[in-house]
């Protein structure tokens, strides 16, 4: 069977207009302009100086501030601040891997979870909405995955200073003690 050109060429421009359009805001496009995370981190229980705890947070502006306590909180122990501007880059990234990971909603914290290892959680606004992200849930650790995204939000220079200062800390609290 032919078709006339000029009866088709409609259709298929019809067809092709109607392919390219998804919605524009689907989870994973680009993150909406109230984007903002913040995220808790534990690491497990471990004996210091193996223990770090830290908190990350970039707001919708993109600058962010990443707190990190090199030891279990308390007395003498201190807690190192940076704030810095996140690359927008990153945080793309990790709007897409949460999107991807279907995490930009509301779930559920897990019945059991396990005891004694590392723990990070978030609270993510997006869409002008509010979701939060425990530890544990559907069996899993949702944000484990997505770890390098997490630590890609803040500069390489901050982490490593922290690193370097846990490290001198660590060598004053501990290796005095000896």
């Amino acid at each position: 069977m032919r078709f006339p050109i000029p009866a088709v060429l409609p259709a298929i421009a019809i067809a092709l207009a109607l392919a390219g359009c998804g919605g524009g805001s689907e989870p994973g496009d680009e993150p909406p302009e109230d984007f903002a995370i913040t995220i808790e981190h534990t690491d497990g229980s471990v004996a210091p100086p193996a223990h770090a705890e830290w908190r990350l947070a970039v707001d919708e502006t993109g600058q962010g501030i990443l707190e990190y306590t090199p030891d279990y909180p308390g007395d003498g122990v201190p807690t190192f601040t940076a704030q810095f501007d996140a690359d927008p880059g990153a945080i793309d990234d990790l709007y897409t891997a949460l999107a991807r990971r279907d995490l930009l909603r509301d779930l559920e914290p897990g019945a059991d979870p396990p005891i004694g290892g590392a723990t990070e959680s978030a609270t993510v606004t997006a869409d002008g909405r509010t979701f939060e992200i425990p530890a544990f849930a559907d069996g899993s650790a949702p944000l484990a995955p997505l770890e390098r995204h997490i630590h890609r939000l803040a500069p390489r220079q901050v982490w490593d200073d922290f690193a370097d200062r846990r490290e001198t800390y660590a060598a004053e609290r501990y290796d005095a003690d000896s």
